[in-house]
């Protein structure tokens, strides 16, 4: 098995993370992960997380016990003014703020760059069309995870927060 090398970075600069090795593919939630709900319940599979006007029909929602969440769509496209990777409350549970509103990741895989983002503009255009290399999306116990792929490659990224914390955390 050869190794591979992957660039993550969010498009503000903000973070960036570097992952080499022949299993940096596999994430923190693997298949075998097991829960009281069937997964297949919460699964959608390529044909509607790849299709910008049905994965941006279907919501997905984190809180953190306190007033506060993370929420969106799951081509990644915000379609709602309350969708936001960060809105905290600060005056739980009430008086929200959108602190991040998203992260638009960029990985760089064998020398392709491969845009994750997705927006829709006033126009009505798409870009970029990050929806396009989602192979599945999943929410197992309340932590939605999408599953890329970038040429040969899978990366799963998945959204979480901790319990009475105004933090998200994008793994």
């Amino acid at each position: 098995v050869g190794r591979s090398a992957a660039r993550i970075r969010s498009r503000s600069g903000f973070d960036s993370i570097t992952m080499q090795g022949p299993d940096f593919v596999q994430g923190f939630l693997s298949t075998q992960h097991t829960s009281n709900v069937s997964m297949d319940a919460w699964r959608v599979g390529r044909t509607e997380a790849a299709s910008a006007d049905r994965a941006e029909t279907r919501e997905w929602l984190v809180t953190n016990g306190r007033g506060g969440y993370a929420s969106g769509t799951v081509a990644g496209i915000l379609t709602r003014r309350y969708h936001g990777l960060l809105v905290a409350a600060l005056a739980p549970p009430v008086d929200r703020r959108l602190v991040v509103a998203k992260a638009e990741l960029d990985v760089t895989y064998d020398g392709i760059v491969y845009a994750l983002a997705s927006n829709r503009w006033a126009g009505g255009d798409v870009a970029p069309r990050g929806y396009g290399f989602c192979q599945s999306f999943a929410l197992v116990d309340g932590v939605p995870t999408w599953t890329y792929a970038c040429g040969d490659a899978l990366l799963e990224q998945a959204i979480a927060m901790p319990h009475d914390r105004d933090a998200v955390a994008l793994c």
